[in-house]
């Protein structure tokens, strides 16, 4: 897919419509299914998201910092 755009795609497949894999993407299809039967894993047993999804991973407190964050700023002249 590098290089085409999703209307490229769909023309290149030979959907009718070129907005057909855009669509696809962006718009949401019944399935009959809970979201809960699909992912399980994020959702709790009363069917209500458990909020893990989008969670940071914490940094070790081993960690050292990067170098590159010591660099000066070159547009006000302080370390970021």
């Amino acid at each position: 897919m590098k290089g085409y755009s999703l209307r490229q795609l769909s023309n290149i497949n030979g959907y009718r419509n070129p907005n057909s894999l855009a669509k696809a993407l962006h718009q949401p299809y019944p399935l009959g299914i809970s979201a809960s039967d699909i992912w399980p894993s994020r959702y709790g047993a009363d069917g209500k998201p458990n909020g893990k999804r989008c969670q940071k991973a914490l940094i070790p407190a081993s960690a050292k910092p990067s170098r590159l964050r010591l660099v000066r700023n070159p547009q006000d002249g302080s370390a970021e």
